[in-house]
C-alpha cells in the first residue's frame, strides 16, 4: 500500500476529492466510475482505493429530524450555536451565545434549514449540511440543563469578565467566533490560529530537544489542542500529518496519505480553505514546485474559487502571519488574566488586520471570461517567468473585470426587497436599482464582489421603503457610487442605456409614487415597476398607450396591488420577473397575479424559486439563466 500510495498517490488525492464534491445520494455511482478510472489508468486493481472511496461513502450524520432531550454545545458562532445528541445535530439562532460542551434540553419543536440561492452568495444551508445540520430552531425552544467543566466553557466564562471591547477579538482568537460583517480579523483567518499556536510551541522546543522527540511531543500536545476543541479541520489536518510522518522514513511520503485519510474522516474538508491552503503548500512542496511565485499563484487561485477575493498581502506573507498569528494567541490568553496590559495590544492588532483586509482584490473565475485566461495560462507553459506572468494575468483578469465581460441585467436575490444590477459589456458602465434591506446586504456584496464591480455609476432608488433602500449608504461606503438617483426624472443617461421614468405620480403614499424604470440594453425592452400600483399602472397606460416590454419586472414583489389586466394587456411582456422572499408575511407573489400569467401565457421567474436572475448579453443573443439552473432565450 506504501508502494502504491508512493507511485499514484496525487492521483488518488486528485479523485478522492472529486467523490467529496458529490451529494449524498450520486457518491456510491460517482465512487464505482472513479474506481474504474482509476484501474483504467493504473492498471492496478487495489484494496486501497476500494477501501478509501468506501469511507468517504459512509454517512457521517443521521438525517432524521431532532427529538426532544438533551442536546450538548459543540460549536458557537455569531448568531447561532450547534448542538449534538449521538449523530443527530441541530442549529439554534441565539442573541447570547449558549455555553459552549454544556447541556441543553430541546423540546423538539424545529423545522429544516432553509435553501436559499444564488450564484455566488454563501450558501449557508450547503454548509450546514455537510456539517450533518439539516434542522434549525429558536433559542427559546432550548432551556439549559447543566454547565459542563471544560476548556473552552472556562475561556467562554473568562471572556465574559474582561472589559466588552475586548470580547470580540478575544473570541474570534481563542474560540474561533467571528463577529457578524467582520472583514477583517485576517491574522485568523482559515481557523489556522491554533495551529499557529500549535507552531510557536514546535519552533521554542526545536531549540531543546532532537527532531525526532520534538515530533512525538508536538504530536501529543496537537491531540490535545484537537480534543479542546472539538476536532477542527485546521488541526485534524496537522495531527493526521504527523501520525503519518511516523511511518515513513522520508517526510515528504507522509503528505498524500496523510491528505486521504483527512478527506476518509472528514468528507467536508474539499469545500474549507483550511484544508486546501496547506494542502497546496505541502503539494507543491512534494512536486518540487518551491518557488514563491508557485506558491502564491496556486493559493490564489484556492482563494478565488472558495472565496472569491485575492488578498495579496496575506498570500505573499503567509509564513509570517501564521507565526504572528501563534503569539497573538498566547498573548490572548494572557489578556483573560491581565486585561488592562495586553488589552490594547490585541485591539492594535484587529485594527491591523482590518486594514490587511481592504487590500484584497474581488472576483470570481467562474464567468465567460475564463477560457480566455485559460488559453493565456497555457501559452505561457514553456516561458521562463510562467509562474509570474501567470500571477499577474490573475490579478489583472480581477481587476478588471474581464471574467466576466459580458453585458448583463441581474435580478439579484435579496428575498422580500428589490435589487437589480445593469452592466454593460467589458468594463462599460455599471449601474444598479434598489439595494435590498440590511439583512440581505451579504447577498448583494458577494454578487458585486464576484463581478469585480468597485464602482457603481449610477445608484437608483425607486423609493425610501426598507426593502429598497435599506442598503443605500453601505453601498455608498464599499463602492464608488458616482451619482445617486432618489428623485422622479424624465430621462437620464451616462452611457449607452437611457433610463425613463414612466410614473408621474407623486402622492403621500411611497409604493405608488415610486420611480419605474423603462430603459433598452441589447435591443432588449426591460420595465422595472418597483413598488407602484394600479393607480400607476394606469398613468402610464394613459401617458404611453401599448408600451413596448420585452420583460417586466412586476411592481411590488408580485403583490395584487398591481399587475393588472389593462396593464398587462397594454404592455404585453414576452418574460415577467418576480422578486420575492420565502419568508414573507405577506406571501407574495399574489395568486391572482400568478392567473393574470398564466391566462396570457406569459412565462415568470421569482427569485424565491430560481435564486438570482440573470440576462446575458453575446453576439446578438439575449440568454436567460438562474442559479437553480433554468435557462432560455429571449
Amino acid at each position: 500500500m506504501k508502494a502504491l500510495m508512493k507511485e499514484h498517490g496525487i492521483l488518488l488525492f486528485a479523485l478522492m476529492s472529486i467523490l467529496c464534491l458529490f451529494p449524498a445520494e450520486l457518491k456510491i455511482c460517482a465512487a464505482v466510475v472513479l474506481l474504474v478510472f482509476f484501474f483504467v489508468r493504473t492498471k492496478k486493481a487495489a484494496v486501497l482505493p476500494l477501501i478509501l472511496f468506501s469511507a468517504v461513502c459512509v454517512p457521517r450524520w443521521s438525517g432524521d429530524m431532532p427529538e426532544e432531550g438533551i442536546y450538548r454545545t459543540v460549536s458557537v458562532h455569531a448568531g447561532y450555536s450547534i448542538l449534538q445528541k449521538g449523530r443527530t445535530r441541530i442549529l439554534a439562532y441565539h442573541t447570547e451565545p449558549f455555553l459552549y460542551d454544556s447541556d441543553y434540553w430541546f423540546d423538539g419543536a424545529c423545522e429544516p434549514v432553509s435553501e436559499t440561492y444564488g450564484f455566488f452568495r454563501f450558501r449557508f444551508s450547503s454548509y450546514l449540511r455537510q456539517e450533518g445540520t439539516l434542522y434549525s430552531a429558536d433559542s427559546s425552544h432550548f432551556s439549559l440543563v447543566k454547565e459542563n467543566t471544560s476548556v473552552l466553557h472556562g475561556i467562554q466564562k473568562c471572556i465574559d469578565r474582561v472589559p466588552e471591547e475586548l470580547h470580540e477579538v478575544l473570541s474570534f482568537t481563542l474560540l474561533n467566533i467571528r463577529p457578524k460583517d467582520s472583514a477583517g480579523a485576517i491574522l485568523y483567518d482559515y481557523g489556522f490560529s491554533v495551529t499557529a499556536a500549535i507552531s510557536v510551541i514546535d519552533r521554542a522546543l526545536s531549540r531543546f530537544l532532537d527532531r525526532k522527540k520534538r515530533k512525538r511531543v508536538i504530536t501529543v500536545i496537537t491531540a490535545l489542542f484537537a480534543w479542546i476543541y472539538h476536532f477542527p479541520i485546521t488541526v485534524m489536518n496537522r495531527l493526521i500529518l504527523l501520525c503519518a510522518q511516523q511511518l515513513y522514513k522520508e517526510q515528504k511520503d507522509a503528505v498524500m496519505p496523510s491528505l486521504c485519510i483527512l478527506l476518509c474522516i472528514f468528507p467536508q474538508a474539499v469545500f474549507r480553505g483550511s484544508f486546501w491552503i496547506p494542502a497546496v503548500i505541502r503539494i507543491c512542496r512534494l512536486t518540487g514546485q518551491r518557488s514563491f511565485s508557485e506558491r502564491t499563484l496556486y493559493l490564489s487561485f484556492v482563494n478565488l474559487i472558495l472565496y472569491k477575493s485575492i488578498n495579496p498581502a496575506v498570500t505573499f506573507l503567509f509564513p509570517y502571519i501564521r507565526k504572528a498569528a501563534g503569539i497573538v494567541y498566547y498573548i490572548s490568553l494572557c489578556t483573560l488574566l491581565v486585561p488592562g496590559v495586553f488589552g490594547r495590544f490585541l485591539l492594535y492588532t484587529s485594527t491591523l488586520s482590518n486594514h490587511i483586509a481592504e487590500v484584497s482584490v474581488t472576483s470570481s473565475p467562474a464567468g465567460a471570461g475564463l477560457p480566455l485566461y485559460v488559453m493565456l495560462y497555457t501559452m505561457c507553459a514553456h516561458n521562463k517567468y510562467s509562474s509570474e506572468i501567470r500571477l499577474a494575468m490573475l490579478i489583472g483578469f480581477c481587476m478588471t473585470g474581464l471574467f466576466h465581460p459580458l453585458g448583463e441585467v441581474t435580478f439579484i436575490n435579496v428575498g422580500q426587497g428589490d435589487s437589480i444590477l445593469i452592466k454593460e459589456p467589458f468594463g462599460g458602465k455599471t449601474y444598479m436599482i434598489d439595494t435590498g434591506k440590511p439583512a440581505q446586504y451579504g447577498a448583494v456584496q458577494d454578487y458585486l464582489n464576484a463581478k469585480g464591480i468597485r464602482r457603481i455609476d449610477t445608484l437608483f432608488i425607486t423609493h425610501d421603503d426598507s426593502d429598497h433602500s435599506g442598503n443605500m449608504e453601505r453601498i455608498q461606503e464599499d463602492y464608488s457610487v458616482k451619482h445617486l438617483v432618489t428623485e422622479h426624472f424624465d430621462t437620464y443617461q451616462t452611457g449607452k442605456i437611457v433610463f425613463s421614468d414612466l410614473n408621474r405620480l407623486t402622492t403621500e403614499d411611497e409604493n405608488q409614487s415610486s420611480i419605474v424604470h423603462w430603459f433598452t440594453i441589447a435591443g432588449l425592452n426591460i420595465l422595472c415597476m418597483g413598488d407602484s400600483d394600479q393607480a400607476a399602472e394606469e398613468q402610464i397606460i394613459r401617458e404611453y398607450g401599448d408600451l413596448p416590454c420585452d420583460v417586466l419586472k412586476l411592481s411590488h414583489h408580485g403583490s395584487n396591488t398591481g399587475s393588472g389586466d389593462r396593464f398587462l394587456d397594454s404592455v404585453k411582456p414576452k418574460t415577467a420577473i418576480i422578486s420575492s422572499g420565502a419568508y414573507s408575511i405577506y406571501h407574495h407573489p399574489a395568486p391572482e397575479v400568478i392567473d393574470r400569467l398564466a391566462k396570457r401565457h406569459i412565462p415568470w421567474f421569482d427569485t424565491k424559486e430560481e435564486g438570482d436572475i440573470s440576462i446575458f448579453f453575446f453576439c446578438g443573443l439575449r440568454i436567460l439563466v438562474t442559479s437553480r439552473g433554468t435557462a432560455a432565450l429571449l
